[in-house]
This record gives structure tokens, sequence and C-alpha cells, in this order.
């Protein structure tokens, strides 16, 4: 029985044949694959896709934005002013604007009556000024008072 092979030293020549006819294959495969460029199949895949991505994330940014406004918006306190409070506030404009002008031309000083218009002009635009507060204490949260006091 020397002369003959033995089947199992067959079977490892075969097998060995095998693997290296798989191996010869997979590495002409690879040959072929390294020759494939793929740039330009990726160059236009990016050129299509990238404005298509950045539009969606600047579109996300742009929601968060307004939804971040209409939240603020929601937040601030709804008041309307009342006729009263207009006419109350032309008043005002036109008493500011008195005391300007008289304050600013000193015509105050030059008759006692003016001076005594003058300091009435004064106190009454302290007490409108105190009133307005009121009304602004009454719109706006405690909690703002309460940082406004800290501060």
């Amino acid at each position: 029985m020397i002369g003959q092979p033995s089947p199992l030293l067959f079977l490892n020549l075969m097998h060995s044949l095998i693997v290296q006819l798989r191996v010869a294959k997979l590495e002409k495969d690879m040959s072929e694959l390294k020759k494939i460029d793929l740039s330009v199949e990726a160059l236009a895949t990016l050129k299509t896709q990238v404005p298509y991505v950045v539009d969606n994330y600047l579109g996300s940014i742009e929601i968060l934005k307004i939804k971040k406004e209409q939240g603020e918006k929601q937040k601030m306190p709804k008041f309307t002013i009342k006729f009263t409070d207009k006419a109350a506030l032309k008043e005002f404009d036109q008493k500011s604007a008195l005391y300007q002008t008289m304050h600013a031309n000193k015509s105050f000083n030059r008759n006692p009556a003016n001076h005594r218009l003058y300091h009435a002009l004064m106190e009454a635009l302290i007490e409108d000024e105190k009133k307005c507060y009121g009304i602004w204490e009454l719109l706006t949260p405690a909690k703002d008072h309460k940082m406004k006091d800290d501060g």
C-alpha cells in the first residue's frame, strides 16, 4: 500500500485546491472592483442630497425659531386700552408737552401765576404717573416685580 495515495490525503489536496481557486477568484473580483471609479456617482449623489439635507436642517431651525417666538407671544399678557385710558393718555401727553414747553423757555419764572401753574402741572403729572404705575403693576405678573426688587 505504499504506492497508493490515501483517501484522506486526496481530500486534503482537493480541499486545498478549492480554497486556492476561491482565493484566486476573490483576488480577481477585488482587482476589478478597484478599477471601478465610484467617485463620479458619489459626487452626483452628494450634489443632489446635500441641498436637500441642508434645506431640511435650516427649515427645522426656522421652525424652532417660529415656535419659540409664538411661545413668547403667548406668555405675554394680553390687554386692551379702553377708551377712558386713551383719553387719560392723551391728557397726560398734553400735560407733558405743556410742562416741557414751560421748562424749555423758563416762562414759569416770569410771572408768579405761571410759577403756580407750573408747580400744579408738575403735581398733576406726578399723580398721573402714579396712576399709570398702579395700572402697570396690575398688568405685570408678580414674578417680574420680585425680580425687579431683587435687582
